[in-house]
């Protein structure tokens, strides 16, 4: 019995021409099957997601933290055959994590808070150097 296995690359890029066909063809089969995957690689269908405009991953780790989880409704990075009509960027996630905080809605805020200063301004990365 013959298998094939691909590596998540060879995938990903196999899926790109999977959906460039399918858009190719009936654009509408997008929104009828779940076949493009979010930032967990859950196959979803195209209402269901948003472009990633460059949202850092600390922003999207302190969204989760506050039980706001953007990446199972964010399209994966690596799909490029389909552009997502909504879109959310820094500015989207900050606004969003601005208001849980100011809510004080959810217990986890304090980790939430810890984790997002342990981002210093002047990185691009976060250092995690906070005690939480």
């Amino acid at each position: 019995m013959s298998r094939v296995v691909l590596g998540e690359q060879e995938t990903l890029s196999w899926l790109n021409s999977v959906i460039e066909f399918v858009v190719s063809e009936d654009e509408k089969l997008l929104s009828d099957y779940g076949i493009i995957p979010n930032q967990y690689g859950d196959f979803r269908k195209k209402e269901s997601l948003w472009a990633d405009e460059n949202i850092p991953k600390e922003l999207k780790d302190v969204l989760k933290i506050l039980q706001k989880d953007w990446r199972s409704n964010l399209q994966h990075k690596s799909i490029s055959a389909y552009q997502p009509t909504a879109k959310k960027g820094i500015d989207d996630i900050v606004s969003r994590r601005n208001t849980i905080i100011k809510a004080n809605s959810v217990t986890a805020i304090r980790t939430g808070v810890l984790e997002l200063l342990s981002c210093f301004p002047t990185s691009n990365t976060c250092t995690r150097n906070a005690t939480i």
